[in-house]
Parts: structure tokens; C-alpha cells; sequence
């Protein structure tokens, strides 16, 4: 099997003539290759006067998002304990979403105004 063009090209850049190229198996062109060392970028890149490299600026704490956070996850807890209860016991009426998660908000204030 030949060398691929991509092989040629490269090889041709590093001196090899087509005479040699054409005997030269898929192989022993990988090889040589693999030898090489790797091109470098000629010429140097320019930034606009003023440029400054994209810094990702640290969130401070959003202590909303964190309530709303932890409503959430008390809301879901309250939810499997409730469908937990309903599975023993199919007598009990099921529960909003809302009510739950209304439920939830006010045991967060409550526990964040009981450790100011």
C-alpha cells in the first residue's frame, strides 16, 4: 500500500523526493513521521490594543438562590415521606406540590431566623 497525501506533503516538506516517495511503503512513512518533530507556528499572533483575556468572574454567595435551594430539596424530601405514608396507609389524601413546597419555604425561614 502507498503513503496517503497527507504523508507526501509532509514528507516532501522535509525533503523527500517523489522518486523516493513513490517506493516508499505506508509503513516506513508512519515511521519516519512519527520521528519527526512537530511544525511550529511561524509569525506571532496580534492582539487589539485595549485586548485582555477573558477572566470568569467568582460568584459571591446568593443567599436567595441557596434558600430557594434548600426548599427544594426539603420539598422533595416531604414529598417521598408523604408517598411513603400513602403507601401503607391509601387512606390519606394526597398533598399539592405547592402546599408542600409553600410548607417547605417557611420551615427554611424559620430556620434561618432561628440561627441568627
Amino acid at each position: 500500500m502507498g503513503i496517503t497525501k497527507n504523508q507526501r506533503f509532509r514528507l516532501s516538506k522535509e525533503g523527500y523526493g517523489d522518486q523516493v516517495l513513490d517506493k516508499m511503503s505506508f509503513e516506513d512513512a508512519s515511521d519516519i513521521i512519527g520521528k519527526l518533530k512537530p511544525w511550529e507556528k511561524k509569525g506571532s499572533v496580534t492582539q487589539p490594543e485595549g485586548y485582555k483575556p477573558y477572566e470568569p468572574k467568582k460568584p459571591g454567595f446568593d443567599s436567595q438562590s441557596a434558600y430557594t435551594s434548600y426548599a427544594k430539596d426539603l420539598c422533595i424530601a416531604m414529598l417521598n415521606a408523604h408517598h411513603d405514608a400513602r403507601k401503607h396507609d391509601p387512606k390519606i389524601e394526597p398533598m399539592e406540590v405547592d402546599k408542600l413546597m409553600s410548607s417547605a419555604a417557611e420551615c427554611i425561614v424559620l430556620a434561618k431566623n432561628r440561627f441568627k
